[in-house]
């Protein structure tokens, strides 16, 4: 048992900086996808020291008995005079130490009623009505061999590497992100994907009931879980805009500030790696410039906040918009979660909430419109929905075994239940 958290402090100090010391050790781990396995430049960057996410997840893979996707020796960046850079929460390392600065290899008490394979830390705090399943890593899996299209950046430290390197800021462009330039991935680079959506899945929670199917076909549609992906239309694993960064930070014009605000008060295990990204950005606007893409780009903060502000962004329209116009105008339909996922995706791709509006008026949606047969036309009428359907048939058939462009894939019409997502999620 702990004696006291101060106590262990310095030896938790201790550690991070043997992290620190260590040689660089870049594992070479097969393949999942079809990439070239000389394509590593993507997991090269997962290799770095990945600031509070990246740092939760090792400590999550090693309290659990988990092997990391990185060792002590990869850890190369975080340096002794960026330590404190990274913002850790060294209160809550303590509590996976021993008494002699070790991690422990079981779980905390309260997480011990969890399954010790589970990959993330699944949220303590969160209401029972917000309680959200968890994404099957296997499906990020089958999602990540898919093509996500569109041109891939990795993000390197300013400056020569270990000097005065604290965060990897620096954009840089490995071709397209798929074909001959497509880049491996790896065991590891998925187990952290894995980790880092749900956790973030489980944090948000807190702030709303969060549905996961819907998560899931959303970044699978927007960038196959691919966190480098970027083009003047958005930027990460989420491919956020500039208009969506803003509705979540800028009072005047938007209202997803709270989600921020809750997240960097949050005490809750599942928030640890975002806690301090959204209080950083409540202080400091995030930039959006092409120039400034690793803020929502590097495998530490970037994807921190990606999936922070892009889930925080679906709640918001949901939550603050979408919910009490159709309350207005059919109170009854505002509870099929359904219908309600489907609007808010809508609103969050190209078409926006202007389409979801427009839909709604179209059909002359009230408290008698039969709910079936409005869900058939929304989806009929919307672009977004249609890419949706055809990026969840093209998962459906890697996880059969089949490649895209395979007689069996082309014939095969896809069961409601993998184009809804559920034979992806499972309850926690």
């Amino acid at each position: 048992m702990l004696k006291s958290v101060k106590v262990l402090l310095p030896l938790i100090f201790m550690i991070l900086l043997k992290f620190a010391q260590a040689t660089p050790i870049l594992g070479a781990s097969a393949c999942l996808n079809d990439a070239n396995s000389n394509n590593v430049a993507l997991q090269k960057s997962f290799n770095q020291c990945w600031e509070p996410l990246g740092m939760s997840y090792i400590v999550y893979a090693t309290g659990t008995g988990k092997v990391a996707p990185v060792t002590q020796a990869q850890v190369n960046s975080c340096f002794s005079e960026n330590v404190l850079g990274q913002k850790m929460d060294l209160t809550q390392m303590a509590s996976y130490l021993n008494e002699e600065g070790s991690f422990v290899h079981t779980l905390p008490e309260h997480l011990k009623r969890y399954d010790k394979d589970l990959g993330f830390f699944p949220a303590t705090d969160t209401p029972p009505p917000n309680k959200s399943d968890m994404i099957k890593k296997e499906c990020i899996v089958a999602a990540m061999k898919r093509n996500p299209g569109n041109k891939g950046y990795v993000c390197d430290y300013e400056g020569k590497s270990g000097e005065n390197a604290s965060k990897q800021i620096v954009p840089k462009y490995y071709g397209e992100a798929s074909g001959r330039t497509a880049q491996c991935v790896d065991q590891g680079m998925t187990d952290y994907i894995h980790y880092a959506v749900n956790s973030a899945i489980q944090c948000l929670s807190g702030v709303g009931k969060v549905d996961s199917k819907t998560v899931f076909r959303k970044i699978n549609n927007e960038s196959a879980f691919n966190i480098s992906v970027a083009s003047d239309g958005g930027v990460g694993i989420a491919q956020l805009t500039s208009i969506a960064v803003k509705e979540m930070y800028d009072k005047s014009l938007g209202k997803g500030r709270y989600v921020l605000e809750h997240i960097a008060k949050s005490m809750d295990s599942s928030c640890s790696g975002f806690k301090d990204v959204a209080a950083q950005d409540l202080k400091k606007a995030p930039s959006t410039s092409a120039a400034d893409r690793c803020m929502w780009l590097s495998p530490g903060d970037g994807l921190a906040r990606n999936l922070m502000y892009s889930i925080g962004y679906y709640l918001t329209m949901r939550d603050k918009y979408l919910a009490p116009i159709l309350s207005r105008k059919a109170p009854n339909l505002v509870k099929d979660e359904g219908l309600m996922n489907d609007l808010t995706s809508i609103a969050y791709g190209a078409e926006g909430i202007s389409h979801a509006r427009g839909l709604l008026k179209k059909f002359r949606v009230n408290n008698k419109t039969n709910l079936v047969e409005l869900r058939k036309k929304i989806r009929a009428n919307s672009v977004y929905l249609g890419a949706i359907k055809s990026k969840m048939k093209e998962v459906t058939c890697i996880r059969k075994g089949w490649q895209n462009e395979s007689k069996e894939c082309k014939k095969y019409e896809i069961e409601p239940a993998e184009l809804e997502g559920e034979t992806c999620v499972a309850p926690i």
